[in-house]
């Protein structure tokens, strides 16, 4: 073989759905021991309960965010794939006017829940910093769907590693107030995000806006609100359980989850401007599904190996003091790979904005763990938490199985 005929081949390879998984997957890894490593730092020089307030700030960020519309996170990829750059100047600017009512509202709880230590004046950075990262989801959305692939993995991995010096440095600084710590974490994940942020803008051109389109993103923005609550609701709802230790031993187990779960969510960038530019969920499917089994398969079979790898990986990360997280870390992780099904399909209905669906998904599944957690925590504890999130991701996996397969069933009957 030549070494064009290499070159030629490499290339294809490159911007087959295979060579942009592996690009995003290979920089997943990485910044899966660089955050393991993160969580070694914080373990190991700072206090128990400043780790789990800090968690808290992070979980009241979260919650505040479900205002943050993030269905026009779909807009953008849509508006990158298809060209559509006034779709994502507006959804821009609805985005940065949330943010900042946001921001506002984080420093107003942390004030009123008495935990912010030092001078009022950190407010104003603190809400900006808030903007831009809440901003700029909607800039890496937008090159994914422009295929910039190896842009969003290397900015991933960037980010990641100062984040990892940053609090190396807090810790050998003994800087330990959550409120400082929580403001030098987002600073420093900007360090890259603005340079993806430039990257999206810079090139711009002014064109109509698509309304329909922007519709659909405030839609899924509603039918993901409960999701995204219940999400940021599980650490402050172990801490009113619990102790601030419980909710350290709990953001411990849920950092390996959160971490597959991201190498899971990597191949929807992949996959999600190929199923938006088909025309029927049907077609997706036919098109998509050997990938879509593929990388459920693959997923689940990892977290199988890591269940029983995790007892002695955990050991090696963090102090002793955790080591009560690893059950918990080991059934959370056993579930994520579950998870794999649901997330996918769900890419699949949002591409195709099937949005009756969407919502039956999107509000089934989370008051499904709202009743079993409010059923299980108070009488079992962390386990509870841990036992509600396993029995809601296997039953809502069966659910949108189910909804798919009618979405594809009555499309099918409508074209006879």
């Amino acid at each position: 073989m030549s070494i064009s005929s290499i070159k030629k081949l490499t290339n294809q390879i490159a911007h087959s759905s295979l060579g942009k998984f592996l690009t995003l997957y290979s920089s997943k890894v990485v910044s899966l021991f660089i955050g393991l490593a993160t969580l070694s730092i914080w373990t190991r020089f700072f206090p128990i309960e400043t780790y789990g307030t800090y968690q808290l700030f992070l979980s009241f960020l979260e919650l505040l965010a479900v205002a943050n519309l993030s269905g026009l996170d779909a807009v953008a990829t849509q508006a990158g794939a298809l060209k559509q750059d006034g779709n994502f100047i507006a959804a821009t600017g609805i985005r940065i006017g949330v943010s900042a009512l946001i921001g506002i509202l984080w420093v107003g709880i942390v004030l009123y829940k008495n935990m912010w230590e030092g001078t009022l004046f950190m407010a104003v950075p603190i809400v900006i910093v808030i903007i831009l990262n809440q901003t700029y989801s909607l800039s890496e959305n937008y090159l994914v769907g422009k295929g910039k692939i190896f842009t969003i993995s290397m900015r991933d991995v960037f980010s990641k590693s100062v984040g990892f010096i940053v609090i190396l440095f807090c810790g050998i600084l003994a800087i330990n107030k959550p409120v400082q710590l929580f403001f030098i974490a987002l600073l420093s994940a900007l360090a890259f995000k603005g340079a993806i942020m430039y990257n999206a803008y810079s090139g711009l051109q002014r064109k109509p806006v698509q309304w329909n389109r922007l519709k659909f993103g405030l839609n899924l923005s509603f039918s993901e609100f409960l999701a995204i609550a219940v999400t940021a609701l599980q650490k402050p709802l172990v801490n009113e359980f619990g102790t601030l230790k419980d909710v350290a031993l709990f953001s411990v187990a849920l950092t390996f989850y959160n971490q597959i779960k991201m190498a899971i969510l990597s191949v929807i960038p992949v996959l999600y401007p190929q199923m938006t530019k088909l025309d029927s969920i049907s077609e997706v499917w036919k098109k998509t599904k050997r990938k879509i089994l593929l990388f459920s398969g693959s997923f689940f079979t990892l977290c199988v190996i890591l269940f029983f790898i995790l007892p002695f990986l955990i050991p090696l990360l963090v102090s002793r003091k955790y080591y009560a997280a690893i059950p918990y870390a080991q059934w959370l992780i056993l579930f994520t790979g579950i998870n794999a099904v649901p997330a996918l399909l769900r890419s699949m209905l949002s591409s195709q904005r099937r949005m009756k669906s969407i919502y039956m998904y999107d509000i089934g599944f989370p008051l499904l763990l709202i009743g079993l957690i409010a059923l299980l925590l108070p009488q079992f504890g962390v386990w509870g938490m841990v036992a509600a999130r396993g029995a809601s991701v296997f039953i809502s996996t069966c659910f949108i199985i189910m909804l798919v397969y009618r979405e594809i069933k009555n499309e099918i009957i409508k074209q006879n």
